[in-house]
């Protein structure tokens, strides 16, 4: 008859006078010796009992000081497999021998080929295993069997089983420190990649979903498994009505051994390192990030690149970007305290020291000012990823800028001309079209932007300087000329006159003082 859909106890702790002649549960040596009967690896065996102290994992020797049930499950109660026979744990029935890594030469060394591939230096590392999608179909196999054969009363709950992806990370701690000389840390941003397959696992899985036409994954991509995307749609179809019935239907009630092995790959990648500082620009033909144009090639030299050389040469990398807390314009100098700005290192080589939010970078700060004279670097420390949510945030949240900028009219004025139409003007609400120069990548829209104050000092007849503080996102080229009478007012047209600007500088940027090393 079909099997019935129960889950099991809710705890491998045995019932007072339950125990066999050893000490143990005798629910549990039933169990365990039912596991190990139809091939069940130790491993599995110890997952299935929802045992997950690292200990048990590691040899019969550690499990045996951890509990007698731990010790059973790699077969100390008699000295040998339940069986009768050796045991091929490389064999599982449900792991397909993935948890026996660490004891297969073969394995061993096509991990540590995979790890050592990529030149990377860090103090600790985090684990992260994708495992043939037919483990979770042969898992389920095993543990209805076993609750079939010795009562499904006598079982952990199916929830309480071990995560086989958990166990991989226990079994591969000590393989991956021993490679690459780290220890293992999940908070790590040195990212160990260990990817296992298997030959037969798309069609076992087929079986239980349907096949890959319905409720299948979409297809994988490069370097992922070839049944990548089928767990968590066959966990899901084992757990509905009518799951079980197709495990024993597929020939799943025991899982029988695979003839293949698994197959093990390995890589290491790093998540991005992010730096926080303060950028002052004096040379005015330089962008804030690399300019492109379609078939030419780079026309400027940036922020970012004479950032960039010293950075990765420090620390290696894919490359950088550079995130600021706005822009100016590649003929304007950035001055004052400079810019805020976040650089992100895409897959850091070399992490020789432990870097913490917040740290001070002098050593590497000092390196980028010596390297140019057209960029300065202050402030430099290690940001938190979130660093960058709280740099990039909209223009109207209270953050100003001021400016100072040479302008020219047409028309001769006086200092008393600029005293009263310029200097004593206040919050001066400004409507701007979008400026004609950056319409072909920003929508066409008007926009209300204020000028909390400005300050006019005569040069001459037909040129003065005007320094001016505006709210963020002002364009103060278009405020000074009109750009056409699409900004109104504008210095032209409160001076009544053509009025055009020679030259611009960004002095501060108010509004960013939290994101200092103070701030993190």
């Amino acid at each position: 008859g079909k099997r019935p859909h129960v889950e099991g106890r809710t705890s491998r702790v045995a019932r007072p006078g339950t125990m066999s002649d050893d000490g143990t549960a005798v629910e549990d040596a039933e169990l365990i010796k039912c596991l190990l009967g139809i091939g069940c690896c130790p491993r599995c065996a110890l997952r299935i009992l929802g045992i997950r102290e690292a200990a048990a994992y590691h040899s019969a020797e550690s499990a045996r000081g951890l509990s007698r049930e731990a010790a059973l499950c790699w077969g100390a109660g008699n000295g040998s497999h339940a069986s009768g026979e050796s045991p091929d744990h490389n064999n599982c029935c449900v792991c397909l021998g993935l948890l026996w890594c660490d004891m297969d030469p073969e394995q061993v060394a096509a991990i540590s080929e995979g790890l050592l591939a990529t030149d990377m230096e860090a103090h600790t590392f985090s684990i992260s295993v994708t495992v043939p999608a037919s483990v979770w179909v042969r898992q389920r196999g095993a543990w209805v069997h076993a609750a079939h054969t010795v009562g499904y009363d006598r079982v952990p709950r199916y929830d309480q089983v071990f995560d086989p992806k958990f166990a991989a990370r226990v079994v591969l701690e000590p393989v991956i420190r021993n490679i690459i000389g780290s220890d293992r840390d999940d908070a790590s941003g040195q990212k160990v990649h260990v990817t296992y397959d298997h030959a037969d696992s798309v069609d076992e899985c087929a079986a239980i979903i349907g096949g890959p036409g319905r409720n299948g994954p979409k297809r994988a991509r490069p370097n992922e498994p070839e049944d990548a995307g089928l767990a968590k749609a066959v966990q899901r179809a084992l757990l509905e009505s009518g799951g079980t019935d197709k495990l024993d239907d597929h020939g799943m009630l025991p899982p029988e051994r695979s003839g293949a092995r698994c197959r093990v790959r390995a890589s290491r990648s790093h998540t991005p390192l992010s730096l926080y500082g303060r950028y002052m620009k004096f040379a005015r033909n330089v962008s804030q990030t690399p300019w492109y144009l379609e078939d030419t090639g780079k026309v400027v030299s940036s922020v970012q690149e004479l950032i960039a050389g010293p950075v990765l040469a420090e620390f290696g990398g894919e490359g950088v970007k550079l995130h600021g807390a706005g822009r100016e314009d590649v003929d304007v100098r950035m001055l004052g305290r400079g810019r805020p700005f976040v650089l992100e290192v895409a897959n850091p080589a070399r992490m020789r020291r432990v870097l913490r939010v917040g740290m001070r970078l002098p050593e590497l700060q000092e390196s980028i000012n010596l390297s140019t004279g057209l960029v300065q670097v202050f402030d430099l420390s290690v940001a938190a990823s979130s660093t960058m949510s709280r740099l990039i945030k909209p223009e109207d949240e209270g953050h100003r800028k001021i400016y100072r900028c040479i302008v020219w009219v047409s028309r001769a004025v006086t200092q008393a001309k600029l005293d009263e139409k310029i200097s004593g003007a206040k919050e001066v609400v400004v409507a701007q079209k979008t400026p004609i120069r950056v319409l072909h990548r920003r929508s066409l829209l008007t926009r209300p932007r204020t000028v909390h104050s400005m300050h006019a000092e005569l040069i001459n007849a037909h040129t003065f300087i005007l320094d001016l503080e505006t709210q963020a996102g002002t364009y103060v080229k278009e405020f000074v000329h009109g750009d056409f009478g699409r900004t109104s007012p504008s210095i032209g047209s409160l001076l009544e006159c053509e009025a055009d600007i020679l030259q611009l500088d960004v002095l501060d940027i108010v509004g960013h003082e939290d994101l200092g090393p103070r701030g993190f």
